[in-house]
């Protein structure tokens, strides 16, 4: 039991430092959008490797930062699944994962 929580934790940092490497990778991506959007509008002058590289960075930022939000039960629910049962069958469904049987 010790062993699984030892683990645990070193999940938890784990997320952690993904988190932390995400949301430099986002800082970095407003970075570059705001020097995207200067140079199309200001300089005429546009290169598609940027933009893919806006991409790129924006994919990277949201898979790294995901771990960590999923463990903080921070995820945005999509409603278009749970809209056609019962708010009693939809709370079970939410709760059910997160207890143990």
């Amino acid at each position: 039991m010790k062993t699984l929580v030892k683990i645990e934790k070193l999940i938890t940092k784990l997320n952690f430092l993904f988190f932390s490497c995400g949301a430099a990778f986002t800082f970095c991506l407003i970075v570059l959008m705001v020097t995207s959007v200067f140079a199309r509008y200001l300089f005429q002058i546009s290169y598609v490797w940027f933009d893919e590289l806006l991409w790129h960075v924006f994919g990277l930022s949201f898979l790294l930062a995901s771990a960590y939000t999923l463990n903080q039960d921070g995820h945005v629910r999509v409603d278009i699944f749970y809209q056609n049962y019962s708010p009693e069958f939809v709370i079970y469904l939410i709760a059910k994962p997160k207890v143990n049987v």
